[in-house]
């Protein structure tokens, strides 16, 4: 039976390709919607109002609009924000900060 010559990757590279997607990925704006009852939001800086009706999210220049019922903020680090609740709508404003 004949070997075959198989490469396993060593830890370092793997890293190494993981850190530069991600590096990619930090500071760009992204909005992943997951069904009615989660969004979630990268390269968000700060929250700029929130209640159960209204989520505002301060990105580097411009703004996102969460709107619905019963609205939480489930998690925020990482300039990643996980809203959930009963999303209605999600609206952009471009320089607005």
């Amino acid at each position: 039976m004949k070997r075959e010559n198989t490469k396993k990757a060593k830890p370092n590279r793997l890293l190494e390709g993981v850190r530069r997607v991600s590096g990619e990925l930090l500071g760009s704006s992204f909005v992943e919607w997951r069904g009615r009852g989660e969004l979630v939001v990268g390269g968000a800086k700060s929250i700029g109002c929130l209640s159960e009706q209204r989520i505002v999210v301060v990105l580097v220049d411009d703004r996102l609009l969460v709107c619905g019922h019963a609205l939480i903020c489930r998690s925020f680090q990482n300039e990643t924000l996980v809203i959930g609740g009963r999303i209605d709508s999600v609206s952009y404003e471009e320089g607005r900060v």
